[in-house]
């Protein structure tokens, strides 16, 4: 009986792990074929990507973000570092487009939840690999992860992060602090936001080696992490660190005042904006503190007295990592793409608890009651997700972009100077255009009559990135739609041409 029991978790496991895998990667395959035209443009994008393609077309690691900004004409050191100068690797070797932008971010994120699929199997779970990838498959986070931003890289440098802090739990050496280090401080040096996570990892790394009397060559493998990382963002701020700082201070404090709005209404606006999504993610938020706060609770006790094994400690560093994500996501309730940092660890944490008290064991009324409420909580957020595929294949069979290339190209001039907004700053750059977008924060920036313009029809009609008189003054070249063929959008855009006395 014994034997057939563990031939059949046996066979659990290995039909559950695979099955896994396939669905996270089919996921992303359909995502990485349509990313070019779905989701449409942010503006954040240029605010991230635009200092690479400067780059790359010999003016210099530059994005002028404001005007007011300092060091704004000689340095780019308004966020991490890190994400920025990949994609200088990344368009040098892929080239300058839409889609190539937005992969890494992509690649990461489904690359943190393949890793934490193969957490969960190596902890010898049967069916939580499958329960995480459904739930998770069904979250917000997978659109987030579709924008060109750092997000999703960031989430992967934690996750690595996560794993060498069970790593250092079952074999607390050199090696390990050293390389939790690394990617706790590379988490960081891609996203700021993810200080919470790096705060956490090296207290319980710190914790453990004080248990384990070895603090002192554990403090300075984890120094030395730490120096390596530092290095490596002091090179990509070319070793300006107080005027990057002071750079950093403003984009900080602009931030600050432009969102100085309560926490009740930025909670608000962000339920608004997750539309179908907000149930599941209010689910997660409920269970996240209700039962991870004592789950920890109880570990961190075990773990002061007589210590736990290395399968309770996992338990213990998720529920840790879970209420980290929701601090993080507290404090930036205002954008939805912080739910990336925060899902992925009640997610796993469900998955493992529906196992253990609703999938293996005689469930109990109280398991089941809470499983059936997360799960219909689940179901509009995954449905929605559903919806957005079908959007996808209209909007990637309909935005096809070679006739305002095209136009372009052939209305302006070989090397002459052309500014606009930043929602169409890769079209510009698609068409190998002397393109540079006008400052992220709109302030009506002006430009020499010798400048060409190619403005969104929303910054045509009603300019706040230029001078209204830049706008009015100039000859309309073309004034249509991006996308002619588009049935379901309308993105429309005019081209200014110079202006002639």
């Amino acid at each position: 009986m014994v034997r057939q029991a563990e031939s059949r978790t046996y066979w659990q496991r290995a039909v559950a792990f695979p099955a896994s895998l396939a669905m996270l990667i089919g996921s992303f395959i359909f995502f990485a074929i349509f990313i070019g035209r779905y989701p449409l443009p942010y503006k954040d994008e240029p605010f991230f990507n635009y200092p690479a393609i400067s780059f790359l077309r010999g003016h210099g690691f530059l994005y002028i973000v404001s005007l007011k900004a300092p060091y704004a004409q000689t340095l780019w050191a308004y966020h991490g570092p890190f994400y920025p100068h990949l994609q200088v690797l990344v368009f040098r070797l892929f080239g300058i487009s839409q889609e190539v932008s937005r992969l890494p971010n992509l690649i990461a994120g489904y690359s943190a939840a393949c890793l934490m699929v193969c957490l969960l199997w190596r902890e010898r779970y049967r069916f939580a690999p499958l329960v995480f990838v459904i739930l998770w498959l069904g979250d917000r986070s997978t659109q987030e992860l579709q924008y060109a931003r750092m997000d999703g890289l960031a989430l992967l440098m934690v996750v690595f992060s996560f794993i060498m802090v069970n790593r250092f739990y079952s074999v607390p050496n050199r090696r390990n602090a050293f390389c939790g280090a690394i990617f706790g401080a590379s988490a960081v040096a891609f996203h700021p936001g993810t200080g919470l996570f790096l705060i956490l990892s090296a207290s319980l790394l710190c914790f453990i080696a004080y248990k384990r009397k070895c603090l002192l060559r554990t403090s300075i493998s984890y120094g030395a992490g730490l120096a390596i990382v530092t290095l490596l963002v002091l090179m990509c701020i070319h070793f300006h660190p107080i005027e990057a700082l002071q750079q950093l201070r403003w984009n900080l404090q602009y931030n600050y005042l432009k969102d100085s709005t309560t926490l009740k209404s930025q909670w608000t606006n962000l339920l608004g904006v997750l539309r179908w999504s907000k149930w599941f993610f209010l689910a997660l938020v409920a269970f996240t503190a209700i039962a991870a706060l004592p789950i920890a609770s109880i570990e961190l006790r075990k773990l002061r007295r007589e210590g736990i094994d290395s399968k309770s400690f996992f338990r213990l560093s998720l529920t840790l990592f879970a209420v980290a994500g929701l601090a993080c996501l507290v404090t930036k309730a205002v954008y939805p793409y912080y739910i990336i940092y925060f899902s992925i660890w009640p997610i796993a944490l469900l998955a493992m608890e529906a196992e253990q008290r609703v999938l293996v064991k005689r469930p109990a009324v109280l398991p089941i009651a809470i499983a059936a409420i997360l799960f219909v909580a689940w179901l509009p957020s995954a449905g929605w997700n559903a919806l957005r595929m079908r959007e996808e294949v209209r909007y990637r069979n309909e935005l096809k972009d070679n006739y305002i290339l095209g136009r372009l190209k052939e209305s302006v001039p070989p090397g002459a100077e052309i500014f606009g907004d930043p929602l169409t700053y890769m079209l510009g750059a698609e068409a190998n255009l002397n393109f540079t977008p006008a400052p992220y924060v709109a302030e009506h920036f002006r430009v020499s009559q010798t400048t060409w313009l190619f403005l969104s029809k929303k910054e045509y009609a009603n300019p706040t990135y230029f001078f209204e008189s830049d706008v009015r003054n100039r000859p309309v070249v073309f004034c249509s739609s991006a996308f002619p063929g588009a049935k379901i959008l309308e993105f429309g855009v005019c081209l200014l041409g110079p202006l002639v006395k």
